[in-house]
């Protein structure tokens, strides 16, 4: 039997003092407030070619300052994922098992923490009025000029993690499937277990478990039907077992990802930005015990959004919540970056960070990275949200993943940051394209 979470709710520990300077560099380009992380590109780079984080002569590439070693010739040992038979999966379900969510590498990791719903607009404005809260979180980058490819869970967090970018408009199932089946996704986790990391999923989002074998480690069978998660989800459930973090016992390198309720609604606290404070006083619980357990300094660790609010006009979702810190990095005060980062650069940037990334050969499948992006530059970027449209027939329910009765999908392409989005939203400039089967 499979283990039944209950979850409850939890006020925010308070949060020591700190002193560091931040604002939300899309109000203004030219601030000396900024710190950026990225290194200087040719000013004359091609889109086809932009430069990746330099390597240096000890064979490690360097970039935001901090160094992030190549994966040459692993130390860890290879992963072999593991497979089940078609009379298993017949006589069996699969799903995410939570067993090894508290596990961490004593060797290298890549943390991915998404907190759903997270918009960077509630971080600044929490950063305004409670500098404070981010006195955990100083080693990190804050990437305020970001962009998601879709607007959903099911369809972001597919999109990031299979590095397909098309849009759902055909039958989801076949989408899904072809997403996990893509050149991109299939040599993505290949060169990952190559070089040693177990894959750990603690992700809600409707997949198609069955497409996950040979990607996801954490695969296991249960006989009977899963109800609800075996994996903590809820805010306060993660936060009270991260008690529960330890050292792997085996000699793997860890690539892992927690999924959290985040500032979706309904929240915690009163307001967005109070939200916010009260998960990065999570993340601050889990980053102690990573270096309780001397495992913070080898950690490339994101904190995000897998797409931002749902109140378009206010927040407007395709600019969710991006921090990182590199392996190895260590600064006096949070830095921020306004450098106009898109979520179909975040299969390459973990690629970067784990030194399986050539930018002689790979620009063309997985295309760039979050390092091949200045302060100020000017990129073209497109944000998909689901809308219902009288205009067009109403859209089939998929089995796969919940409907909420969109039927079209509208396209908002944009250069610039949340402003120029905003822009082109208000002004009504979009592309609609009709969904077959409406992917939430």
């Amino acid at each position: 039997m499979l283990k039944k979470r209950l979850f409850a709710l939890s006020a925010a520990a308070a949060l020591l003092l700190t002193a560091c300077e931040f604002d939300d560099p899309s109000d203004q380009k030219d601030s000396s407030y900024i710190s950026p992380a990225l290194p200087s590109a040719s000013e004359t780079k091609a889109p086809a070619a932009t430069a990746q984080p330099e390597a240096s002569q000890s064979g490690e590439i360097t970039a935001g300052g901090s160094t992030i070693p190549e994966i040459t010739d692993p130390s860890a040992p290879e992963v072999i994922p593991t497979d089940f038979t078609e009379e298993q999966l017949k006589s069996g379900y699969l799903y995410l098992s939570g067993d090894e969510q508290f596990t961490v590498s004593k060797n290298k990791n890549i943390i991915t923490v998404i907190l759903d719903a997270a918009d960077t607009e509630y971080v600044t404005k929490l950063f305004k009025q409670k500098p404070e809260a981010f006195k955990a979180l100083k080693d990190f980058t804050l990437y305020t000029n970001t962009c998601s490819v879709f607007d959903s869970t099911f369809q972001s967090l597919t999109q990031i993690y299979s590095g397909y970018t098309e849009l759902p408009v055909y039958k989801i199932a076949q989408w899904n499937q072809d997403a996990w089946e893509s050149e991109k996704a299939v040599e993505f986790y290949r060169r990952f277990h190559k070089a040693g990391y177990k894959m750990n999923f603690f992700v809600d989002a409707d997949w198609e478990l069955r497409h996950q074998i040979g990607k996801a480690d954490n695969l296991a069978l249960s006989d009977e039907p899963v109800s609800g998660r075996d994996f903590y989800h809820g805010n306060f459930g993660f936060d009270d077992m991260v008690k529960n973090v330890s050292a792997a016992e085996d000699d793997y390198n860890y690539f892992i990802v927690h999924h959290l309720w985040g500032a979706h609604k309904p929240i915690e606290k009163d307001t967005f930005a109070e939200q916010m404070e009260y998960l990065f006083d999570i993340i601050d619980n889990y980053l102690e015990k990573l270096k309780e357990f001397n495992v913070y300094d080898n950690s490339t660790i994101i904190i995000m959004g897998d797409h931002g609010s749902h109140d378009l006009y206010n927040y407007p979702d395709s600019t969710p919540l991006f921090m990182i810190k590199e392996a190895g990095k260590h600064n006096d005060k949070i830095k921020s970056s306004s450098a106009p980062i898109y979520f179909a650069d975040l299969m390459s940037t973990y690629l970067v960070n784990a030194g399986l990334y050539s930018k002689e050969t790979d620009m063309e499948l997985f295309g760039s990275s979050i390092y091949d992006f200045e302060e100020g530059e000017e990129r073209e970027r497109t944000a998909n949200y689901r809308y219902y449209s009288s205009s067009y027939p109403p859209s089939g329910i998929s089995p796969l993943c919940h409907s909420y009765g969109y039927n079209v999908i509208y396209s908002y392409t944009y250069t610039g940051n949340r402003k120029n989005l905003l822009k082109v939203i208000n002004d009504g400039k979009f592309e609609v394209t009709w969904m077959e089967e409406d992917a939430a």
